[in-house]
This record gives structure tokens, sequence and C-alpha cells, in this order.
């Protein structure tokens, strides 16, 4: 069986768009409507690889080995939304753990990192998907000798026996930190993760 700790460390690195949109979130959980002239989606539907996401339409996608897709800011390409599709044996994440479970062997699993000089769980919380899918969501943050201080916001889902595995990284440093707006704009791309309604 594809260990789910694995796959979460290694979805680190992340179709057509069907529609463009404005929305926002508050958080963890809570949704709502944001002013129109904010920002600019693409709601990404893949139904042959079983997701559907808001990507920032100004995001280019590229192609990286292992990630199923990965989407970077043109401006900054440290920022980064990116997916990782894998078969598993579990048929929900209830069956691996809770939501803290997760959260607590994910920041262990990058503290083993040679790299990482710190890693903290900052929210972990569970959410209903299509059809009162379980989707687990983790926010932490890393700082490493090879990316810098970075925020990382991921979900995670099992449908179909597969695993599904979004990362959104964010350069978060000193002299730049995340602020509420930014957080919102991560966050909408963060809720928006689901399975695709079967037809």
């Amino acid at each position: 069986m594809i260990d789910l700790l694995e796959n979460m460390y290694f979805a680190q690195y992340n179709t057509s768009p069907f529609i463009t949109f404005i929305v926002a979130t508050s958080p963890l959980n809570e949704f709502r409507p944001w002013p129109l002239n904010c920002w600019s989606f693409n709601n990404i539907l893949i139904p042959k690889k079983g997701f559907t996401l808001f990507i920032p339409s100004s995001w280019i996608k590229v192609e990286k080995a292992g990630a199923t897709v990965l989407f970077e800011d043109a401006n900054k390409k440290s920022n980064n939304v990116g997916v990782v599709v894998n078969p598993t044996r579990i048929s929900s994440l209830g069956e691996y753990g809770t939501p803290q479970f997760v959260a607590d062997k994910l920041i262990q699993a990058e503290r083993r990192k040679e790299s990482t000089k710190e890693a903290e769980v900052i929210a972990f919380s569970e959410r209903s998907g299509h059809g009162g899918l379980q989707v687990y969501e983790f926010e932490y943050k890393v700082d490493s000798t090879r990316g810098g201080l970075k925020r990382v916001f991921s979900a995670a889902f099992v449908a179909s026996k597969k695993l599904y595995l979004l990362n959104i990284a964010h350069s978060d440093g000193l002299d730049d930190p995340l602020d509420m707006e930014r957080r919102m704009f991560l966050e909408q791309i963060l809720h928006s993760f689901d399975a695709v309604p079967a037809t």
C-alpha cells in the first residue's frame, strides 16, 4: 500500500479551464463571496483524474515528474499549487487516522529532512466534500536550507481507492509575511479541492 505520509511529502512539488470567476474565503472552512475586483480563478476540472480545483488565472501550468498537475506563479515560481494522485488500499482518510494524527505524522516527516531547520503545524481541520467525502486540510510552516521559509496548505481525500493530495506552497519570508488578503486567496484554492461528481 502506498503510504499516506510519503505521498503528502512528495506532493509538495504542484485540463483545460472551464470558467473564470471571482471568489474568496475566510479561515478555515468558512466560505463567503468577495468583491468582484479581488481575484480571478479558473475552475480546473479533470474528470479522468477525478478532481476539481480552483487555480489563479494568471498562474501557468508546468510539467514535473510525479506531479499529476502543477501550476506556478509566473512572478514567483516558489509559489505553486500541485496535485498528486496515487492508488491506495484504504477507502477513506478516517481509516488512516484523525486530522491531528496525520498532521503530527506529516510534521515529523518534515523535521526528518536533512534540509529542514524548523517545521511547525499551524492548523488542521476536516470538511465534507462532494457527497459527504471526508477531506482533511492542513496548514504548516517550514524553514529549510533549500527553499527558505515557506507556508504550506495541504488537503487530502480518498475516492475510488485513490489518494488525492493537494499542496499549496507560498514563500513566507520575514520581510514579506502572509497577510490576511493573501491567506484568503490561498485558502480559496485549498477549499476548492474536491472529487469530481459522478455522472
